[in-house]
């Protein structure tokens, strides 16, 4: 019962937080989403999450998300796949996260086209590109940038 309050609690200081900010810089508290990072968290710890207003989830290891979304398929949830995606993976994530966030090259871009298509669905993607020039960051390189988003079908 304590961590449910808990949870709860920083749910709401961290929307009160959010709100402040906003407030502070004239913008509009609503048009802030706060995505809950539920990775490596258990069934109950999300639904209790969940039960105090979070609607947004993010998730980094595709067969972790494929299993929550079965079991937590019955919530109004919006989920966003925030991970590095490979290939053979990218099959348990389209068509069920709402969002596909970091893709960073057309191979896999591809391969989320067709398998969204085998399941006939519009997969929403964000391409991440490398802004920096470190070897330790991720995402498409500047010469790949335009190749990337060319790939991307704007029907929606």
């Amino acid at each position: 019962m304590i961590r449910k309050k808990l949870i709860r609690k920083n749910l709401l200081h961290l929307k009160e937080l959010i709100a402040a900010k906003c407030l502070s810089t004239g913008r509009e508290a609503d048009s802030v989403t706060l995505i809950a990072v539920s990775k490596l968290f258990e069934i109950d710890r999300i639904r209790e999450a969940i039960s105090a207003g979070q609607v947004h989830f993010g998730e980094n290891y595709a067969q972790e998300f494929r299993d929550k979304y079965a079991i937590l398929s019955d919530q109004d949830l919006k989920w966003h796949y925030i991970g590095t995606l490979q290939t053979n993976k990218v099959k348990y994530v389209t068509g069920s996260a709402d969002y596909i966030h970091s893709v960073d090259s057309v191979k896999i871009l591809a391969e989320i086209q067709k398998q969204a298509e085998k399941k006939g669905k519009i997969q929403k993607v964000f391409l991440e590109f490398k802004s920096s020039f470190e070897t330790s960051k991720s995402g498409a390189e500047v010469e790949d940038v335009f190749n990337l988003a060319g790939g991307i079908n704007r029907d929606e």
